[in-house]
């Protein structure tokens, strides 16, 4: 049995790793938005609809690095039952539009 020491060093170690991991997370998700952000305007419809599956992925990816730094209020974001999910949406207001109001969009 695991004493109350013992608990609490691993505690710290988890909590270190993990501020080292949401680092580079937090990087990565960055570049990949620069890199989307920065790609020439789609030519077609299917080229659109590409592109806006990556911004889709890519949003759904920062809600959960946000959510795992503890920023998920500040995100406008909160854990429900499947999963992430996007509270401070006005009636009627389509879901994309309050993610990208609460990434800055």
């Amino acid at each position: 049995m695991a004493g109350k020491g013992d608990e609490a060093e691993r505690a710290a170690a988890v909590a270190q790793w993990l501020d080292g991991a949401l680092g580079r997370l937090m990087q990565l998700t960055d570049e990949a938005i620069a890199v989307v952000a920065a790609a020439e305007p789609p030519a077609d419809v299917a080229e659109a609809e590409k592109r806006g599956r990556a911004i889709g992925v890519l949003a759904r990816t920062a809600k959960a690095v946000a959510a795992l730094g503890g920023g998920a209020a500040q995100a406008g974001l909160a854990l429900g039952r499947g999963g992430l999910c996007v509270f401070g949406r006005r009636p009627g207001q389509p879901a994309r539009a309050a993610v990208s109001r609460g990434l800055g969009g």
